[in-house]
């Protein structure tokens, strides 16, 4: 085609049949299935190929018995247009099995169920091993090992997920291990709840003993205030009454 007098004709690039090589056929999504088939177009193209019966024989070819078996039962080799027709089918099969494998089986449709209602479990006073038990009466035993163990150990309490989360152990074993580190956490979360009990008594026992030394400077103004040494005297026996 020439679009002017500098114009240069377009190349074709003519391809021998038998030098078209094309990719394996995988029929598992819509889009690469119309890629396969662009591809193939454009390789029949640039080897002469245009007729739909010879852009059929040639296609077949490249496919292995299972897409065959698809073909036979729905494609008319006799029609006018079996390239086509057996195109438009494999793409439109293509996209029917993307939407029958995201449609998840009544199985499936059950552990994504128990999933989300297990994620909803806390831990509460039970220790890890217990709480593994409890969610195993409430339907974790119907999921595989490593997603149970992964909602399990997600509801513990963060120094236990941090000491156990490159242990290699059994499930069993690893909840043992756990009961353990909750034990030994106890003990120094009770003893840090004593030292701050003790040491809120003893500011008290301070503020109280900062009140009463508080009042006696009142009392003592008061008393020097006063020519009286009668109300020096008993400021003074009151000072020690509140002592």
């Amino acid at each position: 085609m020439f679009n002017g007098e500098d114009d240069e004709p377009e190349v074709i690039v003519e391809k021998r049949p038998e030098d078209i090589h094309l990719p394996p056929y995988w029929s598992k999504t819509e889009n690469f299935a119309k890629l396969w088939f662009s591809n193939a177009e454009m390789e029949y193209a640039m080897a002469g190929i245009t007729s739909e019966q010879a852009k059929y024989d040639r296609t077949i070819l490249e496919f292995e018995d299972n897409i065959l078996e698809f073909i036979e039962g729905s494609v008319d080799p006799e029609s006018e247009t079996p390239y086509t027709d057996m195109k438009k089918y494999l793409i439109w099969k293509a996209k029917a099995e993307r939407r029958r494998n995201s449609i998840p089986s009544p199985e499936e449709e059950e552990r994504r169920n128990v999933i989300r209602k297990l994620r909803t479990k806390a831990m509460g006073r039970r220790s890890p091993g217990g709480f593994l038990r409890y969610l195993g009466r409430n339907g974790g035993d119907l999921l595989p090992e490593h997603v149970l163990r992964a909602i399990w150990a997600y509801q513990l309490p963060k120094k236990i997920q941090v000491a156990i989360a490159n242990l290699d152990l059994p499930l069993e074993e690893l909840a043992h291990h756990a009961d353990r580190l909750h034990k030994v956490f106890n003990v120094e979360c009770r003893c840090c709840h004593s030292m701050a009990t003790r040491v809120r008594c003893l500011n008290y026992e301070v503020e109280e003993v900062r009140q009463r030394l508080q009042r006696y400077k009142e009392l003592e103004l008061r008393a020097d205030s006063s020519p009286s040494p009668s109300t020096s005297k008993n400021g003074k026996l009151h000072f020690l009454s509140l002592l």
